[in-house]
């Protein structure tokens, strides 16, 4: 998954500022370039108008951010604590380092490095790197404004210091020295890592001050052979100088004066990163300690951070605490009142159920008072009604095996409408029932006779009776039907 990094090197007279575009087997520097620090204004306002500038000319979403900030806002101190475990050093760190400090404690923010190269003992050496808060939180303003959140803000050119491992052979005892306008870098690395850092301010800035670097140089090693009783004699001395204009002046002062062999960095032929071609020139004294800022995430360099505790940046949950709490006490009461609507729609269910089993037990009692053992109402009352249809019994007390409703429904379906014929009557016995009515003709009579005759339940369909009426329009008739046996009818 591909993926751009920025660098934004920091210094007091501008920004080198390097974007790299990283694939799953490329990485190229997409731009680079320089925004000089000018204009009116405290330094702030002058880094606020560099940074817009860089907005304008560099895509900066979804893009990971590393800035170094300038060398004379960083202190180095070598510390050695008699304890181990990060936590531990983090939380006593503050006390060991007050005594070597000019200013408030309180004012500095503070990272570490273990020094693993030198023989620790049951000791821990700590390289630390600190800055005044005042000058981290101006950055972090600055950047913030400019809806930039980096990941990374370290000591000057210390991660330059740790990406040439990364990208060199180098020797077990090498330095670095990294030049600005007016500062001078220089750390001793062990193995590949830092030993001992320390920043000089240059007093004027010019081509002059290039002959102090050797004794800057040798002083440094000479404070760390003292404090870790061990001799240092670097094999090569990595230049890495902004002014290149006076770059001469200072391989001469390390070679000839101090006996160093030198050799000048240039991080993106060392790491075999291609530069754009359609980018300005590309400076590598200039620019390697941007690249480094962007090589270190891509190489996974440990280097100093300040983006620590109160300064560390805010993830996504840490950012959104507030709302998120908020979002979650609500859902917690809404939650909360649809359970207690369940529990209580559950109660008030559960006691109208209670109250129709109290009505069934009721209507059971009162209709079969008999019963005194009540389990359940509906069954039994089910059962009880089975056992009544059993017993119940036809005129005659005989049991029946026909419905009276699908007696009547057979006589009105036999009879078709064709025929004229009013039913007047209907009387039950035993073995028999009488149909009584008016028909049209006699015939018809005896139509209805033999249809009613086909009729399952009945045996024998036979003219009782068949008269003319007073009136002489109809007759009376009489029509008794004979049940067959076995199929005698039941009370409805």
């Amino acid at each position: 998954m591909s993926s751009r990094i920025l660098g934004l090197d920091i210094r007091n007279h501008g920004i080198f500022v390097v974007v790299v575009h990283t694939g799953l087997k490329t990485q190229r520097v997409e731009a680079h370039f320089e925004v000089p620090l000018t204009g009116q204004g405290e330094f702030k306002d002058q880094l606020s108008v560099a940074v817009s500038e860089i907005v304008e000319r560099v895509d900066t979403r979804d893009v990971f951010c590393q800035v170094a900030l300038p060398s004379d806002w960083i202190v180095y101190r070598n510390v050695t604590v008699p304890i181990k475990g990060r936590g531990k050093i983090r939380q006593i760190l503050p006390y060991e380092l007050e005594p070597s400090l000019a200013q408030p404690i309180e004012g500095f923010t503070f990272d570490f490095k273990v020094a693993a190269t030198i023989e620790p003992g049951n000791e821990s050496h700590l390289v630390v790197s600190g800055v005044e808060i005042v000058h981290l939180q101006t950055c972090l303003d600055v950047l913030k404004e400019a809806k930039i959140d980096p990941d990374l803000i370290t000591a000057g050119s210390s991660v330059l210091a740790g990406c040439l491992s990364k990208v060199i052979d180098l020797a077990a005892q090498t330095a670095l020295v990294a030049m600005g306008k007016r500062t001078c870098d220089i750390y001793l690395l062990l193995a590949g890592q830092i030993g001992m850092a320390r920043t000089f301010r240059l007093p004027s800035g010019e081509r002059s001050d290039t002959g102090m670097i050797g004794a800057y140089l040798n002083q440094t090693i000479l404070a760390f052979e003292e404090r870790f009783n061990l001799e240092f004699d670097p094999e090569t001395v990595y230049l890495n100088q902004v002014e290149t204009s006076s770059q001469n002046d200072t391989i001469l002062d390390l070679k000839e004066n101090n006996g160093y062999q030198v050799e000048i960095v240039d991080l993106a032929a060392a790491a075999g990163m291609p530069v754009h071609p359609d980018t300005a020139t590309w400076h590598p004294q200039r620019m390697n300690n941007a690249l480094a800022l962007c090589l270190a995430r891509i190489r996974n360099v440990k280097t100093f951070n300040f983006r620590r505790g109160e300064y560390g940046k805010r993830l996504f949950l840490a950012e959104w605490q507030a709302p998120l709490l908020k979002v979650a006490i609500l859902a917690g009461v809404v939650l909360m009142l649809g359970v207690l609507s369940l529990v209580i729609d559950g109660y008030y269910t559960r006691k109208n159920l209670n109250r129709l089993d109290q009505q069934i037990v009721a209507v059971f009692s009162s209709t079969f008072p008999e019963v005194h053992r009540i389990v359940d109402p509906l069954q039994q009352m089910r059962v009880k009604i089975e056992e009544e249809k059993k017993k119940s019994t036809p005129i005659a007390g005989v049991n029946r095996d026909v419905l009276m409703i699908d007696m009547l429904n057979d006589i009105s379906r036999l009879i078709p409408k064709s025929i004229d014929v009013t039913l007047t009557g209907m009387s039950f016995g035993v073995e028999n029932m009488i149909l009584s009515g008016h028909a049209g003709q006699f015939k018809m009579v005896n139509d209805i006779r033999a249809l009613l005759e086909k009729a399952d339940w009945v045996d024998a369909a036979i003219i009782s009776s068949a008269n003319q009426s007073k009136s002489g329009r109809q007759v009376d008739f009489k029509i008794k039907l004979v049940f067959s046996k076995g199929a005698v009818h039941q009370n409805v």
